[in-house]
């Protein structure tokens, strides 16, 4: 018994390790550390089940070790391949977990069946067969270990004319004395040998898929690695003394430039790219993330707009601590006009799945198309500095407290006009969005209650405000590894600040403070709805329901009844019909056309993506749910076959899982969001309805 429930904790953490994968771009390799942390913790995994005698899930552990170890050593890009098989392993530990938590005597060898697992270990086979015959590449991010010497770059470092580029003779006639002697002689072969090949014929004739074009590639990541190893190194011999992390945003210029021109080339439109405040600071390691993060966003319109020639305006600038970032264009197909939120947004631009990958795990917030009568396309943050990463603190001593630089939005005055209250609280209306109000007193009762000042913080698309008692500093303060407690309340993650510790207050934080304190309305108006069966993220227009049951009892008598809060009905009749339900299983099937019809609702249920296309072309669905994960990824080719037919049709999942796994892996597939097993009927009728209502309104 006692070794099923360490087996179950120690899968969960195999599954957060695999998530963070998931979270990794594809294309570039994963930070060095992520990679060793998941094949660590899968041979460990494959180790336990050996000793519990479940051979079934030691074969499934061994292979996945054999293909991560693989990725890992020969610094292999992270690709869909490797994230469609790591997707599917989370979904078979995620259901042994739920059953060792629902049945401790459950069999952890029935959870997966001999022809499930004898399946997917195939895949993996195959998958690491094929890597066998790939040489090794340079791994991005690789800046601790040793550079691969090959014949060439020996001979290039046991060279004595290392200052041929200007520096003149070495001292003492010797190598040896040469700084970084054989980084410098790597680095300058490597640049050497790579403008050789911009004038290969492949190059010229943008032969992208050639070999000799994968070899530039190669050869960009080599000088990437020179480069970091000699700002490593340097650093650590300077004691960081003089480290000159800044650089100015004008390298996007150039950049920008050539997807451009590489843009019209390949479709015949004119596309042009003009950069505003290109003297704007910020850490040289971030221009790699805001260039990919701009060439999606420029993509996803590109392919939107039909217009013959467009223009785009991107503009960077300083904001308190952080930088905010504009990219405007004079395209056609704006959305911001329809009350679209950011699943519908995600489907309408779908590169922006990479960009909130990207953004995330830089604390940034995204704005897509506000509604700030600018027109702006997109708006984003982002650091300044990685580390350390400029922080706004309020308060002194014990009272002090901080917020990422990057994930403050605005600091308004309290009377400013976009401050209201209604029937469920304070809010502020932000894009036509309602954004909750809160006081952090209501959760801490030591904190900071009402002020003049507001504080409008966010996590990509989530957004809370909130009171604070003074104008805030910039602090550049670094993470340090011990949580402490604000005011007296749980702890919280901290930063070091004039020689102390302040607590670090984070966006999601509060918000799921505030939800797990006084509950929730979901867009719909219906009450308790968790922000975990609703995908996970504070439905706009969400109010805490306590809150709504205060401001109630301001404006009317004590025996007026409480607001009557429902599931929204359908709101008007329509041909064709509402729901779509694509599942396999008959028992499930026929549960959730049951839970409609009584919400009269109507529905038509498949079995299979053929049959789903066939239905949803003929009578047009507001809504299609499917399983989660069916055979040969049908829920996928599902979505993906609706935005190849440029069908914006919310997509809802039903899935066992939950939290932080089931938004990523939600994500990845593209859908619109996820319902919880077991189905909750008045959630699900309530998630339906709401987009029904969207529709109409629309």
């Amino acid at each position: 018994m006692k070794s099923k429930a360490l087996f179950a904790k120690q899968t969960r953490a195999h599954v957060e390790s695999l998530c963070d994968l998931l979270a990794c771009l594809t294309g570039v390799a994963p930070e060095a550390a992520l990679m060793e942390r998941a094949v660590m913790g899968t041979r460990m995994l494959a180790g336990t089940a050996s000793l519990m005698g479940l051979g079934g899930w030691e074969e499934l552990l061994g292979s996945l070790h054999a293909l991560l170890d693989r990725y890992h050593a020969a610094g292999y890009a992270w690709d869909e391949r490797l994230a469609q098989v790591a997707s599917e392993v989370i979904e078979r530990e995620e259901v042994l977990v739920a059953a060792c938590e629902d049945d401790a005597d459950v069999d952890l060898a029935s959870i997966a069946s001999e022809e499930d697992v004898a399946a997917l270990v195939a895949e993996m086979a195959a998958l690491f067969d094929e890597c066998l015959q790939a040489p090794p590449a340079e791994a991005e991010g690789a800046e601790d270990a040793a550079p691969v010497e090959t014949a060439e770059t020996a001979e290039s470092a046991d060279a004595v004319d290392l200052y041929a580029l200007g520096a003149g003779d070495a001292p003492n006639g010797g190598a040896d004395d040469v700084p970084l002697a054989g980084l410098v002689a790597g680095l300058r072969t490597s640049a050497r040998g790579l403008v050789e090949r911009f004038a290969s014929p492949q190059w010229m004739g943008r032969a992208w898929d050639s070999p000799e074009i994968a070899e530039i590639r190669t050869e960009l990541c080599r000088i990437g690695y020179f480069a970091r190893a000699a700002d490593r190194i340097i650093g650590r011999a300077s004691g960081g003394q003089g480290r000159a992390d800044g650089s100015t945003v004008a390298p996007l210029r150039t950049s920008l430039d050539d997807f451009a021109l590489e843009l019209t080339r390949a479709a015949g439109r004119q596309v042009s790219v003009r950069l505003q405040g290109d003297e704007t600071h910020l850490d040289a390691a971030l221009l790699p993330a805001v260039d990919a993060v701009l060439q999606h966003m420029i993509t996803d319109v590109f392919d939107r707009c039909e217009s013959e020639a467009i223009a785009f305006t991107v503009e960077a600038s300083t904001r308190g601590g952080a930088t905010a970032w504009r990219l405007s264009d004079d395209g056609d197909n704006f959305v911001s006009d329809s009350r679209l939120d950011h699943e519908d947004h995600l489907a309408f631009y779908p590169s922006l799945l990479q960009v909130v990958r990207t953004l995330g795990r830089l604390h940034s917030v995204l704005w897509v198309e506000p509604d700030n009568g600018r027109r702006a396309r997109f708006e984003f943050t982002l650091p300044l500095s990685m580390d350390p990463e400029p922080v706004l603190v309020w308060g002194e001593g014990e009272g002090a407290f901080a917020v990422r630089a990057s994930q403050v939005c605005d600091l308004l005055p309290a009377s400013t006009s976009a401050r209201s209250d209604d029937a469920y609280g304070d809010y502020l209306e932000i894009d036509r969005r309602r954004v909750p109000l809160l006081r952090l007193d209501a959760l801490h009762p030591e904190a900071p209650g009402a002020s003049d000042t507001i504080a409008v913080v966010g996590a990509l698309e989530k957004r809370v405000a909130f009171y604070v008692p003074t104008d805030p500093r910039v602090v550049d303060a670094p993470l340090v590894a011990t949580a402490t407690s604000a005011w007296q309340g749980p702890p919280q993650a901290s930063v070091a600040v004039d020689g102390g510790r302040v607590p670090l207050l984070e966006p999601e934080g509060i918000l799921a403070g505030y939800l797990d304190l006084l509950g929730t309305l979901g867009a719909s108006g219906s009450a308790g709805a968790s922000s975990k069966n609703s995908g996970g993220v504070l439905e706009n227009g969400g109010v805490p329901q306590s809150q709504a049951a205060s401001a109630q009892a301001k404006t009317s008598p004590p025996d007026a009844p409480p607001p009557d809060i429902k599931p929204a009905r359908r709101v008007a009749a329509r041909e064709g019909v509402d729901v779509v339900v694509v599942e396999q299983n008959d028992t499930l099937r026929e549960a959730i056309a049951e839970i409609l019809a009584r919400d009269r609702l109507s529905a038509a249920c498949v079995v299979g993506v053929d049959e789903a296309m066939v239905v949803i072309r003929t009578r047009e669905p507001c809504v299609i749910i499917s399983e989660f994960r069916m055979p040969t990824m049908a829920a996928k080719k599902l979505v993906d076959s609706l935005r190849d037919e440029g069908r914006m049709i919310p997509v809802l999942v039903t899935t066992s899982q939950s939290g932080k796994t089931a938004e990523l892996l939600v994500e990845k597939l593209g859908a619109s969001g996820y319902v919880s097993k077991p189905l909750h009927p008045e959630e699900l009728t309530s998630r339906i309805s709401a987009y029904l209502s969207q529709r109409t309104a629309t």
